[in-house]
């Protein structure tokens, strides 16, 4: 499951970043931990929430059968 959250919070961008290891999300600026829900649930900024953004994952077939008019950009990294 995806989730896609504005990580602005008082006009300040945040940084987050996913442990595998102790199964974290933490802010980087901050190292405050954030749940699933966008949440902060230990840390400096403790009840506040990311705002969630629309985002629906799906495969590239279906994405082109109901939006025929999709582009593909193609993209180099040097």
């Amino acid at each position: 499951m995806t989730r896609l959250y504005n990580s602005i919070i008082d006009g300040k961008s945040l940084d987050f970043q996913y442990t595998a290891s102790t199964n974290k999300i933490l802010n980087k600026q901050t190292g405050s931990e954030w749940n699933f829900d966008g949440i902060e649930v230990n840390g400096q900024m403790k009840g506040n929430r990311l705002t969630r953004l629309p985002f629906e994952e799906c495969f590239w077939f279906d994405l082109a059968a109901f939006h025929p008019q999709t582009s593909l950009i193609k993209l180099t990294f040097l």
